[in-house]
């Protein structure tokens, strides 16, 4: 009688040593799953505020080589004359430089458009259709500064240059110019369409992005006046202010495009 007690005993003891185990396991799972939750969270909001970071540096490297770019730039519908004399005054080794500055700040705007359309499409849930097509939108002007070199080349070879070839240069880079306008338009319209149904960093800039992006479509149709300075002002004071909002409230604004996904759409 007394080993069957003993034998009990033990067994009891087993079980239990065998519960403390599986409970302390199962405690050891729940603090390192909450360690990869945390990690991952950090990674966004890194992610986050670099963006917005990024997007504040790209800004002033970008007007700062248009500014320099565009000292003495002839309007649209600039004669012959005015478009020679303009590169040819664009030959001095600066303005070459801020030619190189452009093309950098194409690098870092693709930066910017990448990582506030990730997160869109955080917000925006799946599949997030809106948000791609703000991406690739976005992109088109990158595509333009790395790609439409006709004014360059230009600068570039002003000496060589005749009146009808240095009026086409400028004709097509003015021209591609004001195509970007709709691409750009595109990505703020689109943006601030996933913005104003997610709330992701206020409505006020959803409704902000839309207007400027239709504002963008109405001045192409009038595009060799001044008035596309408006919505093209309005952009990039957009830009900067939705820069600030991921630099100053990374983390809330990541928890905003976690609780605000679209209706219908699923979690990716």
């Amino acid at each position: 009688l007394g080993g069957a007690v003993l034998l009990v005993a033990q067994g009891r003891l087993c079980d239990g040593v065998r519960h403390s185990a599986s409970r302390k396991s199962t405690e050891g799972k729940n603090v390192v799953m909450a360690a990869l939750i945390e990690t991952s969270s950090d990674r966004w909001t890194r992610m986050i505020r670099s963006t917005g970071v990024v997007g504040l540096v790209t800004f002033v490297a970008l007007f700062a080589a248009i500014i320099a770019l565009s000292i003495g730039e002839p309007p649209f519908t600039a004669s012959p004359e005015e478009a020679l004399a303009f590169y040819l005054n664009s030959t001095a080794g600066w303005v070459q430089a801020a030619m190189v500055v452009a093309v950098l700040a194409a690098i870092g705007w693709i930066w910017f458009v990448v990582g506030l359309c990730l997160l869109l499409g955080r917000a925006e849930g799946s599949p997030p259709w809106r948000s791609v097509v703000a991406l690739v939108c976005g992109v088109l002007l990158a595509a333009m500064l790395l790609l439409n070199t006709s004014g360059d080349a230009a600068a570039f070879g002003a000496a060589d240059l005749d009146l009808a070839v240095a009026r086409y240069a400028f004709a097509v880079s003015s021209l591609g110019f004001a195509n970007v306008w709709l691409a750009l338009g595109g990505f703020a319209a689109f943006s601030g369409w996933v913005v104003l149904s997610t709330r992701v960093v206020g409505r006020w800039l959803g409704w902000w992005g839309i207007a400027s992006g239709l504002g963008f479509v109405l001045v192409r149709f009038f595009w060799t006046s001044w008035f596309w300075f408006l919505p093209y002002a309005a952009f990039w004071i957009w830009m900067i202010i939705m820069c600030i909002q991921l630099v100053r409230k990374p983390l809330a604004v990541l928890k905003a495009a976690d609780g605000r996904a679209s209706p219908g759409g699923e979690r990716p």
